[in-house]
């Protein structure tokens, strides 16, 4: 039997659906947990791919020459970078 394109997209639409909704009920306790929570932040980070854990957390300091010669041209240029605590995404401090 051959499908055609909108039955193949409607088939998709439901197991992604089915997906999300079984995703959903592992949500609700991590909600009903941070409810009791005053003044607190929960940072999720969901990094797809991969990450280049040595140009998380760059030194700004004496120690920036040292990281820049073990990193060589994928070293960060001292001019984009923050200090630790800075907000550069128009959030808060």
């Amino acid at each position: 039997m051959r499908r055609n394109r909108r039955e193949f997209l409607r088939t998709c639409c439901q197991l992604g659906a089915a997906s999300f909704t079984a995703h959903l009920t592992r949500l609700a306790p991590m909600t009903a947990s941070a409810q009791g929570l005053s003044n607190k932040t929960l940072v999720c980070v969901f990094l797809f791919g991969g990450n280049d854990s040595n140009n998380m957390v760059v030194p700004i300091d004496s120690r920036y020459a040292a990281y820049q010669a073990m990193r060589g041209p994928v070293a960060l240029a001292p001019g984009v970078l923050l200090p630790a605590g800075t907000s550069g995404f128009g959030g808060r401090d």
